[in-house]
C-alpha cells in the first residue's frame, strides 16, 4: 500500500512538472529522468507530431542513438508493427509493447526485423500523446533483451501520464510560438480620459504609458486598428460595467462615481 500511494505521489510530481516547464526540449527531458523511476528503462526516445500531415519528426534520445531514430524516420517508420499492427497508430493516448502488436516469430519474417537487430534494445513501448485528438509526440521506452518486458502496471502509468504531456506540449508551444499566441493588453481610462491603469501584458506591447490621444485616435465605436512600430494591434473600446473588477481603477483615480473606459 505504502509503495503504491508513493508511486502515486511521483506521478503526481511528473504531472506538475509537465506543466511547469513551457519549453518542449527542457520539460521531456526532465519528464524522461523523473520517469525512468517509475518505470525503468534502457533508453528512452521522443519525436514530435507534424501537424499538417502527422508526419514524425527527428525530436529527443536519451541513452539512445540520434543515428538510429534518423534511421527510422527515412526508411523503418512505414515498417514498424506499431504503425502496421492492429490497434493501428492513431490509439491516442494510450500506451501499447510491442510484445502486444507483434510475436516474435511474426517480427522475424519482416523487414522491420533489421532495424530491431540494428539496435541495442529488445522491448519497447509507443506511446502517441495527443491533445484535442490532435497527435503531438511520440514517447518510446526501451529495454535491453536480458531486461524483462514493461508490465502491465507501467503501461497504465504511461497511460496515466500520456494526456498531460500531450496538453503541456500543445500549450507549451502554443505560448512560445509569437505567430500563434493571442494575448489580450488591457488599458482603463477614467471618466475624464486619464489613463488609469495598464495592464502588464500592454505595457509589453506599448512599452510606456500611452498618451490621452491614444485613446482619441481610436474609432467612435466597433473594433479597429492600430499600429504601433512594425505591429499592428485588433482594439476594442467599451464602457466598464458596475461588476468589472477594473471598474475601481476608474473611479478612484478620477475621484469620480461616473463609470470609466475600458479598451484592449
Amino acid at each position: 500500500m505504502a509503495d503504491q500511494r508513493a508511486k502515486h505521489e511521483k506521478l503526481l510530481d511528473l504531472i506538475e512538472l509537465a506543466y511547469e516547464i513551457p519549453d518542449r526540449s527542457e520539460m521531456i527531458a526532465a519528464l524522461v529522468n523523473g520517469l525512468r523511476g517509475l518505470v525503468p528503462c534502457a533508453s528512452a526516445i521522443t519525436m514530435p507530431v507534424g501537424a499538417r500531415g502527422f508526419e514524425l519528426q527527428m525530436g529527443a534520445c536519451f541513452d539512445a542513438s540520434a543515428d538510429d531514430m534518423a534511421r527510422y524516420l527515412k526508411h523503418y517508420a512505414p515498417l514498424d508493427p506499431f504503425v502496421r499492427n492492429a490497434p493501428g497508430p492513431f490509439q491516442l493516448n494510450q500506451t501499447f509493447r510491442l510484445s502486444d502488436v507483434v510475436t516474435s516469430a511474426e517480427l522475424g519474417k519482416r523487414e522491420f526485423s533489421d532495424f530491431m537487430r540494428q539496435v541495442p534494445y529488445h522491448h519497447a513501448t509507443g506511446t502517441l500523446t495527443a491533445f484535442a485528438r490532435q497527435p503531438v509526440a511520440v514517447i518510446g521506452l526501451h529495454c535491453h533483451r536480458y531486461e524483462r518486458d514493461f508490465s502491465s502496471e507501467e503501461v497504465e502509468i504511461m497511460n496515466r501520464l500520456a494526456p498531460h504531456v500531450g496538453r503541456a506540449i500543445y500549450f507549451g508551444d502554443l505560448l512560445n510560438d509569437v505567430e500563434r499566441r493571442h494575448e489580450t493588453g488591457l488599458l482603463v481610462y477614467a471618466a475624464d480620459g486619464v489613463l488609469a491603469y495598464i495592464s502588464p501584458v500592454a505595457q509589453r506591447i506599448i512599452n510606456i504609458p500611452p498618451p490621452p490621444a491614444f485613446l482619441n485616435c481610436l474609432a467612435p465605436s466597433g473594433p479597429g486598428m492600430i499600429n504601433l512600430g512594425k505591429a499592428s494591434y485588433r482594439v476594442t473600446k467599451w464602457p466598464l460595467s458596475a461588476a468589472s473588477l477594473l471598474q475601481h481603477f476608474a473611479t478612484e483615480f478620477s475621484g469620480k462615481h461616473a463609470p470609466g473606459k475600458g479598451m484592449r
